[in-house]
């Protein structure tokens, strides 16, 4: 089954909240069930390409959402230094 996977990456600043917000990928991905996405997310795919800063960071905000209906499954969010 296939299920759509959107990755957004929000950049935050101290002092001035979220300066940004893209979409850094929206595809369509194989999966045997659901519940594939649902478990523990790993996040050994993330290349830091700059080191977060020391008033600045990256949300990296992963969801599943089932294709025929556009329900969200999974959300996996994470601070790029905690990475």
């Amino acid at each position: 089954m296939e299920v759509r996977e959107v990755i957004t990456i929000k950049e935050w600043v101290d002092g001035s909240g979220y300066n940004y917000e893209e979409i850094y990928s929206d595809k369509l991905v194989d999966v045997a069930a659901e519940e594939d996405v649902q478990g523990d997310f790993g996040w050994d795919w993330w290349e830091k390409v700059e080191p977060a800063t020391g008033t600045g960071d990256l949300r990296i905000v992963v969801e599943y959402h089932r294709v025929s209906d556009d329900t969200m499954i999974a959300k996996f969010e994470a601070w790029q230094s905690e990475i």
